[in-house]
């Protein structure tokens, strides 16, 4: 009983001490702000979870939120917010490669941490060593869709429309 209810005390446990800062850039407006409340309360969410379960290593995280409004100068004015005022540790969202490709390169310079989980361009894969994307880049992704509709298709010819953007 007392080896149980130690398990179930610890499991339990309120996270303490200095919280965990996590730096969430979110389109909350232009032309993907219709995107940026999900993201912002699916992170919510997470860190509530994560709360609950006790945090990170016993410290509970925080959730600091800035918009990128969808353009470079926004995120990056976001991100310059994040990491020197804030003092985030980590940034992630984005969202829009556009918006993000200079953030990446920034947050790399700073050496803070950038985890993506919507931007899929492969400027990324140049960045270094401070971002982790947790998707898919376009490179595959495109050579992956192409070869499927090959192999599911018997037509012989196909259209491609794309944003001529970093996108």
């Amino acid at each position: 009983a007392l080896v149980l209810g130690l398990v179930f005390s610890a499991a339990q446990a309120e996270p303490t001490g200095k919280p965990v800062k996590i730096g969430l850039l979110a389109p909350l407006t232009g032309t993907q702000g219709v995107f940026g409340e999900d993201l912002v309360e699916s992170a919510r969410m997470a860190v509530d979870e994560a709360n609950a379960a006790g945090g990170v290593l016993g410290r509970p995280l925080k959730l600091v939120v800035e918009d990128t409004e969808t353009r470079p100068a926004p995120a990056m004015d976001a991100a310059r917010k994040l990491i020197q005022v804030d003092g985030v540790p980590v940034l992630t969202g984005g969202f829009s490669s556009g918006a993000i490709v200079p953030v990446a390169e920034y947050a790399q310079k700073q050496g803070k941490l950038l985890v993506l989980g919507t931007p899929t361009s492969p400027k990324f894969r140049d960045v270094g060593d401070f971002l982790m994307s947790v998707t898919v880049l376009d490179t595959f992704k495109g050579k992956a869709l192409a070869e499927f509709i090959d192999a599911d298709s018997d037509a012989q010819t196909f259209a491609l429309a794309f944003m001529n953007n970093a996108f």
